[in-house]
């Protein structure tokens, strides 16, 4: 997999190997930690008006 910004292109698993070693990974899919509801509704609005 590659990562892409503009002119800028890593491979994912040399932007990996440049974090701290995780000992945890913690994902809020309800929203409990995040009310992320406004920014997906934002993503998905701009999306389908392309």
């Amino acid at each position: 997999m590659t990562c892409s910004t503009g002119e800028n292109s890593v491979e994912s698993k040399d932007a990996l190997a440049k974090l701290a070693p995780l000992e945890a990974v913690l994902f809020d899919v309800d929203g409990t930690l995040c009310d992320s509801d406004p920014l997906h509704h934002y993503a998905f609005r701009e999306m389908l008006q392309e």
